[in-house]
C-alpha cells in the first residue's frame, strides 16, 4: 500500500493544486529569500567559540540522518569510544573503580560508567 492510498482525497487534491507548498507561484513577486547559514556553519561558528573559551571540541557530524534510535545509537557508540580513548590517552589508564566491575572513569567522588 502506497502513502497516497491512506491519505484521504482531499489532501491529495489540495497538494497537487496550484499554489500548494513547493508551488513557486504561491511565493510573492516581491520576496527574496537568501539563505546566510546552514548546520555546518553554526557547527564551525561555536566550535569557533569553544576553542576561544579553552574547550576541546569535536565535530561528530553535521549531517545527521536516520531512524532515531538508530542515530542515537550510533551517537552513544562514538561519543563512549571517544570517551574511552581519552581515558587511556590522557587519564590514568588502569584506574581501580569503587562503584561497580564496570569499566570507568573515576573522579572521586563520582564514578562515570562507560
Amino acid at each position: 500500500m502506497q502513502l497516497q492510498d491512506k491519505v484521504p482525497p482531499s489532501i491529495i487534491r489540495a497538494l497537487q493544486s496550484p499554489g500548494a507548498p513547493g508551488d513557486a507561484s504561491r511565493s510573492p513577486s516581491n520576496v527574496t529569500n537568501i539563505v546566510i547559514g546552514n548546520n555546518k556553519v553554526a557547527l564551525r561558528a561555536a566550535e569557533t567559540k569553544a576553542v576561544a573559551l579553552g574547550f576541546t571540541t569535536r565535530i561528530i557530524s553535521s549531517t545527521l540522518s536516520g531512524e532515531v534510535s538508530d542515530v542515537a545509537s550510533s551517537l552513544f557508540d562514538t561519543i563512549r569510544a571517544m570517551a574511552q580513548s581519552y581515558v587511556e590517552d590522557i587519564l590514568q589508564p588502569h584506574a581501580t573503580n569503587t562503584c561497580s566491575s564496570t569499566p570507568f572513569v573515576s573522579f572521586v567522588p563520582i564514578c562515570l560508567p562507560l
